[in-house]
């Protein structure tokens, strides 16, 4: 195969991250209209399934999404029972879809599906109690299951380990915070973060972050606003999330959308979401976009699909830092060239947002083996001076 090089400049001065992000409708999603659907992705594929397409209708269907083409095309049936309120995320080359509730019935089970030979395979069931309205994060390597509520109608503050190698369960330390469902959850490089959701009389705004190597919770900055929200919608894009929408504790469905920076511990309000108010969405990140869509609506389900840009990083032309990153495509490595021999720090993060690299005090050429990443996309971050910008490269 011809391997092609392609030199990427970046130039990193005084960054500003203000650009305006947008949203942009695309190509509804190709069945039935439904909310707590869920959603991953692997390589250069979006996937969405499940979910309920009336208050307790489940369903099995699946689908493909392709960003390049703006296209949907179904895959095989998930096997499972069918179910809403189900959690999903992918490892490496592989999608994983737990828990949920059939019909008035929570559940147990769960599958991974490999999209390669378009199938299905049940993994070792959950051993706690049944349970749905969970959230779900990856560290790159296993899944974490937080929160929920079971069938004894109380929420909970569970924190539970799926290593998929062994497709073994593992009780974690609870979070500190207050029992809840219908939570956020998201990672941003090694750490998972949960953040709003409710009590059945309390909404909540707080965030916390889980670092696996530890087993251990750190409270982090609240969302900005005082409207606590059940069932946001959440994605990672490079080193910073992405949270908003959602209904809060008056049964109001919202808009407002907020970025969380994990170095400098903020929360900025960004661009509202552009379609109407919803709960209960579904998403998944593609080439440096968020793919955002479906969920609850005053006036009932939906099936509409919207591309997220975070925007671009303003740059001025000063105490330029240049550096090439070469080849993209690659295939068995990366090579990481400073051209201006300042200090600096290179992160690599996969489209879940797990970082499956990184590197401080970089100030000379060196090599990231990739051969061992699944195919798809990733960013590359670079940081000098606590200046960033992020490039994304294509693993084949």
């Amino acid at each position: 195969m011809k391997t092609i090089f392609v030199s990427i400049a970046f130039v990193i001065s005084c960054a500003s991250l203000s650009a305006q992000a947008t949203w942009l409708q695309k190509n509804n999603f190709a069945s039935l209209s439904r909310y707590g659907a869920v959603a991953f992705s692997i390589g250069n594929k979006g996937y969405v399934g499940t979910g309920f397409t009336n208050v307790n209708t489940g369903s099995v269907d699946f689908w493909e999404y392709d960003a390049t083409n703006d296209s949907w095309a179904q895959k095989a049936n998930f096997t499972g029972s069918p179910r809403g309120l189900a959690s999903g995320c992918s490892v490496g080359s592989l999608g994983y879809v737990v828990l949920g509730r059939n019909g008035n019935n929570y559940v147990t089970d769960g599958y991974s599906y490999n999209p390669a030979n378009n199938s299905w395979t049940a993994i070792t069931s959950f051993p706690g109690t049944a349970r749905g309205n969970t959230a779900i994060f990856s560290n790159g390597n296993n899944l974490y299951i937080f929160g929920g509520i079971a069938v004894t109608s109380q929420p909970l503050t569970e924190l539970w380990e799926y290593n998929p190698v062994t497709s073994t369960w593992t009780q974690k330390t609870s979070m500190p915070g207050f029992p809840r469902w219908n939570a956020a959850g998201f990672s941003i490089g090694s750490y998972g973060y949960i953040s709003c959701g409710t009590s059945g009389t309390s909404s909540f705004v707080d965030c916390w972050r889980y670092d696996p190597a530890g087993d251990t919770w750190l409270q982090r900055a609240s969302l900005p606003t005082s409207t606590g929200r059940a069932a946001p919608g959440a994605f990672t894009i490079g080193s910073n999330a992405f949270l908003g929408t959602g209904l809060n504790s008056t049964s109001n469905f919202l808009q407002d959308f907020y970025k969380y920076d994990p170095t400098a511990n903020t929360w900025t309000a960004v661009t509202s979401f552009a379609g109407i108010g919803r709960a209960g969405t579904c998403s998944f990140v593609l080439n440096g976009k968020g793919y955002f869509g479906l969920g609850n609506l005053s006036s009932g389900y939906t099936n509409d699909w919207w591309e997220f840009s975070p925007g671009p990083v303003g740059i001025e032309e000063a105490n330029q830092l240049e550096v090439s990153i070469f080849p993209n495509p690659c295939s068995d490595f990366i090579t990481i060239e400073n051209n201006s021999n300042s200090v600096f720090t290179v992160n690599v993060y996969n489209t879940n947002g797990s970082c499956v690299f990184s590197k401080s005090n970089a100030n000379t050429a060196f090599r990231i083996p990739c051969s061992h990443w699944a195919n798809g996309n990733y960013i590359v971050e670079i940081i000098s001076n606590n200046l960033r910008t992020q490039k994304q490269i294509v693993k084949q």
